[in-house]
């Protein structure tokens, strides 16, 4: 079909006649006059037909309705399509989709299906109303979208949403614009969020309060995003707070959602995930704001979040169904007349690429949040901005010098890969293709011989640093340094054995802590004699029994895999980046705590160059940073006034 809906769409679409009502006028020409024939239509079964005729009598009342489902009128279901095997379809529309001459071949085995398969008949149904939904209707001087489908509209149809959302975008500008921030738009990168003065390293570009959100963990404060005194909500039993102000703080909001998450029951409840959750508190905040429960402002406005992108078009259909079930529930919980699934569905597809993981100050996850505002700015691989957290609040710093009328940038994802890794991250989870400075390099020798070092193979040669290129008759890897060949069957035997290890690592219960870490450490093996010694995937491996040495009080051997890992954050991370930072404090800490009071101050002082520029100094995660450092130096310059 010229709209891309083929057959299948046509009758999973005509399958929403499971429920409703027809007027006797709209089919009682089947009934007893059917294509001027002077006879019934002889499609429709003996016993149906009679009851349609005495409920719609020839000259009786055309208004008098009846089911277009007579078997299970108030149930979505495949009935209908069973209806159609039995020859009681009520419309001819209906029936000629089974009964029809040209229906072998085409819908007829798709009925079939659906009416055994109801399982086939909802996930397509879905996969139609959204494919249909995307159809852009006609406007203007090419057609109107009629308010009663029975007449032309007497005038055109309102654009208030629209100039709502002008409004709203204009407002947000004109704040913007005191902020020294613009908002710009580019062909081929949307939306962008450009400076009007020059920011510098550690400066506040922008703060913006979530507009929803909602912790990762159901054993944390959804006020605040605590572990601590924490107290469950006694009426929904899911959500839980550490303290009245907490629980006050988000009472509009949740009074809301106790009643919906209650409509459900107690084992359905247990499936509502993080995600779902924030959808639901999405339009419950829309409500509110639309009912002045909670004003709305220049920064926090539901007209921001329709203005977001959603990418629902290049969104695979698996993915989609995904979406339409998960809508459904919303959809179940929210019961307001004015949302719709394929709506619910989008603003899915837009939190998979516009919200935001809110992490602590050495950015471990706690929640998602919305952020609309930070949600225009771009990615780049190399960003000149980080985005932090004070508790919810989002803030954005700048990391490098930004100097006027140029983009501000942060990055969406794990940056510490190739070029090939990242350019797969960002087209998964935001569907679009990444050129920025680093990008633009891929495939150029440079760009090859890194992603070899940082992902790629050990030299045989325990004396050689070279990394290995796979050679040009596919035998295997050759060292670029001394020459030395590596068999494919060498390496796929030490990979083989390093994911078997890995996946009894992820079956090992919170009961088999020491075999997990026996595992490890012999996964750790294994990467060692595979993988280069800049290899991010040893590195990784490394950072995890760290914090296993860490958690067994084995300082020792904590700090001499933090030495381990430094060298590779060096490598793979820009000077500035909060996690090399981090990864500073950790061996600095270590370092003190053991007695290597000069090793510590050094590490220590690392650090704090560069967190008091991504996370300010008047946090108090860096008021403790620099008091240690503070601490440290005062202890070193005492032990040298003792030697």
């Amino acid at each position: 079909m010229d709209k891309g809906l083929d057959s299948t769409d046509l009758v999973a679409l005509s399958g929403a006649h499971t429920f409703g009502r027809g007027q006797c006028g709209t089919f009682s020409g089947r009934l007893f006059n059917f294509s001027g024939t002077g006879a019934p239509d002889p499609t429709i079964e003996e016993n149906y037909l009679r009851l349609l005729q005495d409920l719609c009598p020839q000259g009786g009342n055309a208004s008098i309705l009846t089911d277009l489902d007579p078997t299970t009128p108030d149930l979505f279901d495949r009935n209908y399509y069973s209806n159609l095997q039995q020859h009681m379809g009520l419309f001819t529309s209906d029936q000629e989709l089974f009964s029809s001459p040209l229906a072998a071949n085409d819908t007829l085995p798709i009925v079939n299906n659906f009416s055994s398969n109801q399982t086939a008949f909802f996930e397509s149904f879905v996969v139609s109303m959204i494919k249909m939904g995307n159809l852009s209707p006609l406007t203007g001087s090419n057609g109107e979208i009629r308010l009663d489908c029975k007449r032309v509209n007497n005038v055109s149809l309102s654009t208030t949403t629209t100039t709502t959302s002008a409004t709203a975008m204009e407002e947000l500008e004109t704040d913007l614009n005191e902020g020294f921030l613009t908002i710009s738009t580019l062909p081929d990168k949307g939306r962008c969020l450009f400076a009007t003065k020059h920011f510098y390293p550690g400066e506040v570009i922008l703060r913006e309060k979530p507009y929803v959100s909602v912790p990762n963990n159901k054993s944390r404060c959804d006020g605040c995003f605590g572990t601590s005194s924490l107290k469950k909500c006694s009426v929904c039993q899911i959500v839980w707070y550490c303290s009245t102000s907490c629980q006050k703080e988000e009472w509009k909001l949740h009074r809301l959602e106790c009643n919906a998450l209650s409509k459900l029951d107690k084992e359905r409840r247990k499936s509502v995930t993080p995600s779902l959750r924030l959808m639901l508190r999405l339009y419950i905040r829309r409500r509110l704001e639309s009912e002045r429960v909670i004003p709305a402002t220049s920064m926090e406005n539901y007209k921001l979040v329709e203005a977001l992108i959603s990418h629902i078009s290049e969104i695979d259909e698996k993915q989609l169904v995904l979406y339409a079930q998960m809508a459904n529930l919303v959809n179940l919980m929210l019961q307001l007349p004015d949302v719709n699934i394929k709506e619910i569905a989008e603003n899915f597809s837009k939190l998979a690429c516009n919200a935001h993981t809110i992490c602590d100050n050495e950015l471990r996850p706690l929640g998602t949040g919305l952020f609309p505002v930070i949600s225009i700015i771009n990615h780049s691989c190399l960003p000149n901005s980080v985005l932090v957290f004070e508790g919810k609040l989002a803030v954005v710093r700048a990391v490098q010098h930004i100097p006027k009328d140029s983009e501000v940038l942060i990055s969406y994802i794990e940056t510490a890969g190739s070029t090939l890794t990242r350019q797969k991250a960002l087209k998964e989870q935001y569907l679009f293709t990444c050129k920025c400075v680093r990008c633009i390099k891929l495939g150029q020798p440079d760009d090859i011989n890194e992603g070899a070092i940082v992902e790629g193979y050990e030299c045989k040669n325990t004396e050689c640093d070279g990394f290995l290129l796979r050679d040009s008759g596919d035998k295997g890897f050759i060292c670029q340094q001394c020459g030395l060949i590596r068999s494919k069957e060498e390496i796929k035997e030490l990979a083989s054995e390093i994911k078997s290890l890995s996946e009894k690592v992820l079956d090992s219960t919170s009961s088999q802590n020491n075999q997990e870490f026996v595992t490890t450490l012999a996964i750790e093996k294994l990467k060692r004699k595979l993988c280069h010694r800049f290899s991010i995937s040893l590195m990784q491996t490394r950072d995890k029994l760290l914090k296993m040495f860490m958690d067994l009080q084995n300082w020792h051997e904590a700090l001499s895999y933090c030495r381990m890992t430094i060298p590779v954050y060096e490598r793979v991370y820009p000077s500035f980046h909060p996690l090399l930072g981090l990864q500073y404090y950790t061996c600095g800490k270590l370092e003190w705590f053991l007695g290597e009071t000069e090793n510590g101050v050094k590490s220590l002082t690392k650090a704090v160059d560069i967190l008091k520029i991504s996370h300010g100094t008047n946090t108090p995660f860096m008021k403790e940073l620099l008091m240690k450092l503070d601490e440290a130096r005062a202890e070193a310059s005492y032990k040298q006034t003792l030697t």
